[in-house]
């Protein structure tokens, strides 16, 4: 157990000046660190942590692991690279710990999967999972510091905007199970290409600690690409054909959830998921998947499949203005995403808004990528497009008649208003555009918070 400063230190690879004492924890936010605990100062475009060191110790640091030289006399952890400091005292702490890890990449479906794998493991023992959006470089190996003695599995949600991300995480985190869950356009400003968001997951399973399962998309593009980086260790397949080692059948959209029949290994479950969406579906299969490597009773990945919740901003119903349905969708946006949300909305009664936001970080392309998807909108049903953000008058240009663009949100909310009884509204657009904001400005009340 890492439980003294020296200890962390030798974790660190880094030198402890002043006494050694035990630590109750680690913190980067000197407004909710605890007393005892081990503040890393770590530096980013807009911020230095360093400036934020006397902070920490009049909130209660027990000492500061720094990159930068310091001469005051608070006790202190001197590194090379505070961010990188950080990952290796994460590593550290998962090898004192090792609960069966399972860590999920991907461009869409991560968030909802992990929520759905939690889940089913937890029915059989003690888990941690991913808290929020902590998939990242800072967030992973916080994360990692949670995991506990009672803790037989742990669930790792990992994100990147470019290549060679996925690989560090994967080293950090040593999953014993990895998950992708499909390659789309997202990131490509990072990434460059659909292939090279394809290469960048698999680097989940390249990494020198192999894992022993790999669960892997069977409709998606790349599948055998994935396949050929995992001769050497099992794998299964899930998907929505029965191509896929454990598929799903019998599948009935409703606004709020889905029927299926789930069919693995001769064995069919009939699944009522509180979720909306196909893609959903295959979130549920992707979880069946990691359950069935794990030897999980039926009735526990039934159970916990039925019992979900939906996640804030992932295709989340609301009660809205006017006895109207919404669709809160804000989480984020890419085009297969936004495309999926789209098939979704279209197979409702009623008439179908779609509220597109900008879809970010698509590259040189993003201008392409929304015509597209204004198009693809319009195929697919959509009785009315309101597009909000630069980029998005080229979904309206190729979406033409029920179209309309703003660039001012109180006069898209106020057209919103418009909606009835027979209206299903869908919010989407990437986290920068704050979409929620228009969530909030139509739910039912503002007592009324409740799901439909």
């Amino acid at each position: 157990m890492i439980d003294t400063l020296a200890k962390a230190a030798d974790a660190m690879e880094g030198t402890l000046f002043g006494e050694d004492h035990n630590f109750n924890g680690i913190s980067i936010d000197t407004r909710t660190i605890d007393i005892g605990e081990l503040f890393f100062a770590l530096k980013g475009l807009n911020f230095d942590g360093h400036e934020f060191i006397e902070d920490a110790h009049l909130n209660g640091a027990i000492a500061s692991v720094v990159s930068n030289e310091l001469r005051d006399k608070t006790i202190k952890i001197q590194v090379d690279d505070t961010r990188l400091a950080l990952g290796k005292f994460g590593a550290a702490w998962r090898r004192t710990y090792d609960p069966c890890v399972v860590g999920i990449t991907g461009s869409n479906g991560k968030t909802t999967l992990k929520e759905l794998v939690a889940a089913c493991l937890s029915k059989k023992a003690p888990t941690l999972s991913t808290y929020k959006n902590y998939n990242n470089e800072i967030g992973i190996p916080l994360m990692l510091t949670q995991i506990k003695k009672e803790h037989e599995y742990a669930v790792f949600e990992m994100g990147a905007n470019h290549s060679g991300e996925i690989a560090y995480l994967s080293s950090l985190v040593n999953p014993d199970i990895v998950v992708i869950t499909n390659a789309a356009a997202a990131h490509l400003e990072g990434f460059g290409s659909v292939k090279g968001v394809a290469h960048a997951k698999g680097e989940i399973l390249e990494t020198e600690y192999r894992p022993s399962c790999a669960i892997l998309n069977a409709d998606d593009d790349y599948y055998k690409y994935w396949i050929s980086l995992v001769e050497d260790i099992e794998t299964l397949s899930f998907g929505l054909t029965n191509k896929a080692d454990i598929f799903a059948s019998n599948i009935k959209l409703n606004s709020t959830f889905t029927t299926f029949t789930l069919n693995f290994s001769n064995t069919c479950i009939d699944i009522s998921l509180p979720l909306a969406g196909l893609h959903n579906v295959q979130n549920a299969c992707a979880a069946a998947a990691v359950s069935v490597a794990l030897d999980l009773n039926v009735k526990h990945i039934k159970s916990a499949l039925e019992n979900i919740q939906p996640v804030a901003g992932r295709l989340q119903p609301l009660m809205g203005i006017n006895n109207s349905k919404i669709y809160n969708d804000t989480y984020n946006a890419n085009p297969s995403s936004t495309i999926a949300a789209a098939k979704f909305l279209s197979s409702l009664d009623g008439d179908s808004w779609f509220v597109l936001g900008d879809m970010k970080e698509l590259g040189q392309s993003k201008k392409k990528f929304h015509y597209e998807v204004g198009a693809l909108l319009q195929s697919n049903g959509i009785k009315r497009l309101f597009g909000f953000g630069d980029l998005t008058k080229e979904s309206v240009n190729a979406f033409g008649d029920g179209a309309k663009w703003y660039s001012d949100l109180s006069e898209l909310i106020n057209d919103l208003k418009e909606a009835d009884n027979k209206t299903n509204i869908l919010v989407k657009g990437s986290r920068s555009m704050r979409m929620e904001l228009i969530v909030e400005a139509l739910k039912f009340s503002e007592t009324d918070k409740g799901e439909i």
